[in-house]
Protein backbone atom coordinates (compact mmCIF):
# COMPACT_ATOMS: atom_id res chain seq x y z
CA UNK A 1 0.00 0.00 0.00
CA UNK A 2 1.40 3.08 -0.84
CA UNK A 3 1.47 6.25 1.85
CA UNK A 4 -1.19 8.01 0.05
CA UNK A 5 -3.62 5.08 0.61
CA UNK A 6 -2.74 4.79 3.69
CA UNK A 7 -3.38 7.85 4.80
CA UNK A 8 -6.52 8.16 2.61
CA UNK A 9 -7.98 4.52 4.70
CA UNK A 10 -6.27 5.75 7.64
CA UNK A 11 -8.92 8.39 9.44
CA UNK A 12 -11.85 5.85 8.29
CA UNK A 13 -10.20 3.08 9.57
CA UNK A 14 -9.65 4.83 12.47
CA UNK A 15 -12.55 6.21 13.06
CA UNK A 16 -14.46 3.17 13.27
CA UNK A 17 -11.97 1.71 15.75
CA UNK A 18 -13.05 4.48 17.82
CA UNK A 19 -16.45 4.02 18.08
CA UNK A 20 -16.51 0.54 17.96
CA UNK A 21 -13.91 0.73 21.16
CA UNK A 22 -16.58 3.28 22.67
CA UNK A 23 -19.14 0.97 23.06
CA UNK A 24 -16.38 -1.66 25.34
CA UNK A 25 -15.82 1.54 27.45
CA UNK A 26 -19.72 1.70 28.37
CA UNK A 27 -20.26 -2.19 28.30
CA UNK A 28 -17.11 -3.72 30.07
CA UNK A 29 -16.73 -1.46 32.63
CA UNK A 30 -20.66 -0.57 33.65
CA UNK A 31 -22.29 -3.42 32.69
CA UNK A 32 -22.23 -5.25 35.99
CA UNK A 33 -22.90 -1.81 37.44
CA UNK A 34 -26.03 -1.56 35.94
CA UNK A 35 -27.04 -4.91 36.55
CA UNK A 36 -26.42 -4.54 40.26
CA UNK A 37 -28.53 -1.92 40.41
CA UNK A 38 -31.76 -3.92 38.98
CA UNK A 39 -30.98 -5.91 42.38
CA UNK A 40 -29.50 -9.04 40.32
CA UNK A 41 -27.47 -11.12 42.52
CA UNK A 42 -23.77 -11.88 41.84
CA UNK A 43 -24.81 -15.64 40.25
CA UNK A 44 -27.63 -13.64 38.55
CA UNK A 45 -24.90 -11.02 37.19
CA UNK A 46 -21.85 -13.46 36.33
CA UNK A 47 -24.54 -15.60 34.21
CA UNK A 48 -25.81 -12.58 32.27
CA UNK A 49 -22.12 -11.10 32.01
CA UNK A 50 -20.93 -15.22 30.55
CA UNK A 51 -23.82 -14.90 28.12
CA UNK A 52 -22.02 -11.68 26.34
CA UNK A 53 -18.57 -13.43 25.89
CA UNK A 54 -20.39 -17.56 25.29
CA UNK A 55 -21.36 -16.10 21.39
CA UNK A 56 -18.14 -15.18 20.77
CA UNK A 57 -16.61 -18.92 20.74
CA UNK A 58 -18.95 -19.69 17.69
CA UNK A 59 -20.45 -16.05 16.18
CA UNK A 60 -16.98 -15.42 14.13
CA UNK A 61 -16.77 -18.56 12.91
CA UNK A 62 -20.40 -18.40 11.47
CA UNK A 63 -20.01 -14.56 10.53
CA UNK A 64 -16.93 -14.94 8.80
CA UNK A 65 -18.31 -18.73 6.58
CA UNK A 66 -20.80 -15.58 5.23
CA UNK A 67 -18.15 -13.39 4.32
CA UNK A 68 -16.18 -15.79 2.98
CA UNK A 69 -19.14 -17.03 0.77
CA UNK A 70 -19.15 -13.48 -1.46
CA UNK A 71 -16.46 -11.63 -0.14
CA UNK A 72 -18.36 -8.61 1.06
CA UNK A 73 -16.71 -8.37 3.99
CA UNK A 74 -18.21 -4.65 5.10
CA UNK A 75 -21.38 -5.90 3.80
CA UNK A 76 -21.31 -8.28 6.70
CA UNK A 77 -20.04 -5.79 9.41
CA UNK A 78 -22.83 -3.21 8.56
CA UNK A 79 -25.39 -6.27 8.62
CA UNK A 80 -23.69 -7.22 12.22
CA UNK A 81 -23.82 -3.73 13.49
CA UNK A 82 -26.99 -3.14 12.42
CA UNK A 83 -28.31 -5.93 14.08
CA UNK A 84 -27.03 -5.21 17.52
CA UNK A 85 -28.23 -1.83 17.06
CA UNK A 86 -31.47 -3.71 16.64
CA UNK A 87 -30.68 -5.97 19.70
CA UNK A 88 -29.65 -3.69 22.16
CA UNK A 89 -32.97 -1.88 22.55
CA UNK A 90 -33.70 -4.50 24.50
CA UNK A 91 -31.69 -3.51 27.18
CA UNK A 92 -34.37 -0.20 27.31
CA UNK A 93 -37.40 -2.52 27.64
CA UNK A 94 -36.37 -5.54 30.16
CA UNK A 95 -35.59 -5.27 33.15
CA UNK A 96 -36.22 -8.87 34.13
CA UNK A 97 -33.42 -11.83 34.55
CA UNK A 98 -34.67 -13.89 31.14
CA UNK A 99 -35.70 -10.85 28.76
CA UNK A 100 -31.77 -9.05 29.58
CA UNK A 101 -30.73 -12.53 29.02
CA UNK A 102 -32.52 -12.71 25.30
CA UNK A 103 -31.57 -9.52 24.73
CA UNK A 104 -27.29 -10.17 25.86
CA UNK A 105 -27.29 -13.54 23.61
CA UNK A 106 -28.93 -11.90 20.54
CA UNK A 107 -26.51 -8.49 21.17
CA UNK A 108 -23.44 -10.37 21.43
CA UNK A 109 -24.03 -12.79 18.56
CA UNK A 110 -24.18 -10.13 16.28
CA UNK A 111 -21.67 -7.90 18.22
CA UNK A 112 -18.67 -10.23 18.34
CA UNK A 113 -19.18 -11.06 14.69
CA UNK A 114 -18.57 -7.21 13.52
CA UNK A 115 -14.60 -6.98 14.48
CA UNK A 116 -12.93 -10.01 13.09
CA UNK A 117 -14.47 -8.88 9.46
CA UNK A 118 -13.27 -5.31 9.92
CA UNK A 119 -9.57 -6.06 11.15
CA UNK A 120 -9.63 -8.83 8.19
CA UNK A 121 -10.27 -5.71 5.96
CA UNK A 122 -8.30 -3.35 7.86
CA UNK A 123 -5.35 -6.19 7.15
CA UNK A 124 -6.09 -6.57 4.01
CA UNK A 125 -6.33 -2.23 3.23
CA UNK A 126 -2.56 -2.18 4.99
CA UNK A 127 -0.99 -4.90 2.47
CA UNK A 128 2.80 -4.74 2.89
CA UNK A 129 2.25 -1.80 5.79
CA UNK A 130 0.71 -4.22 8.02
CA UNK A 131 3.24 -2.84 11.16
CA UNK A 132 1.04 0.17 10.75
CA UNK A 133 -1.84 -1.35 12.10
CA UNK A 134 -0.91 -0.22 15.80
CA UNK A 135 -1.36 3.27 14.21
CA UNK A 136 -4.99 2.59 13.65
CA UNK A 137 -5.75 0.42 16.25
CA UNK A 138 -4.42 2.97 19.02
CA UNK A 139 -7.49 4.96 18.39
CA UNK A 140 -9.28 2.15 19.61
CA UNK A 141 -8.51 2.26 22.83
CA UNK A 142 -8.79 6.05 22.85
CA UNK A 143 -12.21 5.74 22.32
CA UNK A 144 -12.32 3.01 25.07
CA UNK A 145 -10.74 5.88 27.16
CA UNK A 146 -12.87 8.46 26.19
CA UNK A 147 -15.83 6.30 26.58
CA UNK A 148 -15.35 5.36 30.34
CA UNK A 149 -14.50 8.46 31.52
CA UNK A 150 -17.07 10.19 30.19
CA UNK A 151 -19.63 7.84 31.03
CA UNK A 152 -18.40 7.31 34.67
CA UNK A 153 -18.80 10.75 34.86
CA UNK A 154 -22.82 10.70 33.67
CA UNK A 155 -22.89 8.27 36.25
CA UNK A 156 -21.74 10.32 38.95
CA UNK A 157 -24.08 13.47 37.65
CA UNK A 158 -27.37 11.32 37.16
CA UNK A 159 -27.37 7.84 37.18
CA UNK A 160 -26.31 4.23 35.89
CA UNK A 161 -29.43 4.28 34.29
CA UNK A 162 -27.99 6.48 31.61
CA UNK A 163 -26.06 3.35 30.12
CA UNK A 164 -28.94 1.74 27.79
CA UNK A 165 -29.22 5.22 26.05
CA UNK A 166 -25.57 5.67 25.63
CA UNK A 167 -24.67 2.13 24.25
CA UNK A 168 -28.19 3.21 21.84
CA UNK A 169 -26.75 6.51 20.53
CA UNK A 170 -23.30 4.96 20.14
CA UNK A 171 -24.00 1.86 18.32
CA UNK A 172 -26.08 3.61 15.65
CA UNK A 173 -22.72 5.48 15.05
CA UNK A 174 -20.45 2.26 14.77
CA UNK A 175 -22.79 1.43 12.70
CA UNK A 176 -22.86 4.52 10.65
CA UNK A 177 -19.21 4.65 10.48
CA UNK A 178 -19.49 1.17 8.77
CA UNK A 179 -20.68 3.36 5.80
CA UNK A 180 -17.40 5.04 5.59
CA UNK A 181 -15.50 2.39 3.93
CA UNK A 182 -16.35 0.24 0.84
CA UNK A 183 -15.91 -3.37 -0.29
CA UNK A 184 -12.88 -4.07 -1.95
CA UNK A 185 -12.22 -6.25 -4.43
CA UNK A 186 -11.90 -10.05 -3.33
CA UNK A 187 -8.59 -11.61 -3.45
CA UNK A 188 -8.50 -14.85 -4.01
CA UNK A 189 -6.25 -17.42 -2.03
CA UNK A 190 -5.01 -20.76 -3.00
CA UNK A 191 -6.33 -22.99 -0.06
CA UNK A 192 -3.94 -24.46 2.34
CA UNK A 193 -3.81 -28.55 2.28
CA UNK A 194 -2.79 -28.71 6.27
CA UNK A 195 -5.52 -29.81 8.27
CA UNK A 196 -7.80 -28.16 10.83
CA UNK A 197 -6.53 -30.71 13.20
CA UNK A 198 -3.27 -30.52 11.76
CA UNK A 199 -2.87 -26.96 12.71
CA UNK A 200 -4.16 -27.46 16.31
CA UNK A 201 -1.79 -29.64 17.26
CA UNK A 202 1.10 -27.27 16.49
CA UNK A 203 3.17 -26.50 20.10
CA UNK A 204 2.92 -22.86 19.03
CA UNK A 205 -0.98 -22.86 18.29
CA UNK A 206 -1.44 -24.24 21.46
CA UNK A 207 0.77 -22.05 23.45
CA UNK A 208 -1.40 -19.04 21.73
CA UNK A 209 -4.70 -21.21 22.70
CA UNK A 210 -3.72 -21.96 26.61
CA UNK A 211 -3.04 -18.12 26.86
CA UNK A 212 -5.22 -16.74 25.76
CA UNK A 213 -7.89 -18.71 27.60
CA UNK A 214 -5.88 -17.43 30.85
CA UNK A 215 -6.20 -14.19 29.62
CA UNK A 216 -10.06 -14.32 29.13
CA UNK A 217 -10.74 -16.06 32.01
CA UNK A 218 -9.14 -13.25 34.52
CA UNK A 219 -10.60 -10.87 32.38
CA UNK A 220 -14.19 -12.89 33.35
CA UNK A 221 -13.72 -11.37 37.26
CA UNK A 222 -12.13 -7.82 35.95
CA UNK A 223 -15.13 -7.05 33.53
CA UNK A 224 -17.73 -8.49 36.37
CA UNK A 225 -17.30 -7.37 39.15
CA UNK A 226 -13.90 -4.89 39.39
CA UNK A 227 -16.25 -1.77 38.93
CA UNK A 228 -18.64 -3.34 41.39
CA UNK A 229 -16.24 -3.94 44.16
CA UNK A 230 -14.85 -0.64 43.68
CA UNK A 231 -18.69 1.36 44.10
CA UNK A 232 -18.92 -0.53 47.22
CA UNK A 233 -15.98 0.57 48.91
CA UNK A 234 -17.45 3.73 48.55
CA UNK A 235 -15.19 5.19 44.95
CA UNK A 236 -16.59 7.69 42.82
CA UNK A 237 -17.56 6.47 39.36
CA UNK A 238 -15.56 9.23 37.85
CA UNK A 239 -12.43 8.06 39.87
CA UNK A 240 -13.35 4.38 38.90
CA UNK A 241 -13.50 5.40 35.57
CA UNK A 242 -9.90 6.78 35.71
CA UNK A 243 -8.78 3.65 37.41
CA UNK A 244 -10.03 1.65 34.37
CA UNK A 245 -8.55 4.22 31.56
CA UNK A 246 -5.47 3.70 33.33
CA UNK A 247 -4.91 0.40 31.82
CA UNK A 248 -6.00 0.97 28.71
CA UNK A 249 -3.39 3.94 28.36
CA UNK A 250 -0.59 1.62 28.57
CA UNK A 251 -2.47 -0.49 25.60
CA UNK A 252 -2.04 3.06 23.63
CA UNK A 253 2.05 2.83 24.45
CA UNK A 254 1.88 -0.83 22.94
CA UNK A 255 0.23 0.36 19.95
CA UNK A 256 2.35 3.21 19.82
CA UNK A 257 5.55 1.16 19.74
CA UNK A 258 4.33 -1.53 17.72
CA UNK A 259 6.55 -1.24 14.55
CA UNK A 260 9.30 -1.12 16.92
CA UNK A 261 8.28 -4.31 18.49
CA UNK A 262 8.00 -5.86 15.20
CA UNK A 263 11.20 -4.84 13.96
CA UNK A 264 13.19 -5.85 17.27
CA UNK A 265 10.92 -9.39 16.78
CA UNK A 266 12.61 -9.73 13.37
CA UNK A 267 15.69 -8.69 13.94
CA UNK A 268 16.21 -11.14 16.99
CA UNK A 269 14.73 -14.34 15.07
Amino acid sequence: MTDYSFQSAHKRLSLHYFLYFSVLGALLPYLGLYLHSLNFSPIEIGQLLAALLLTKIFAPNVWGWLADRNGKTIHWVRVATGLTLLASIGLVIFESYWGLMLTILLFSFFWHASLPQFESYTFGCLGDEKHRYGDIRLWGSVGFIAAVVLIGWQIDVFSVAVLPWDLLILLALVWLSSYLVKDGKRHHESESSVGFLEILKRPEVISLLIVSFLVQLSHGVYYAFFTIQLSELGYDKTVIAWLWALGVIAEIAVFFLWPHFLKLTVFVF
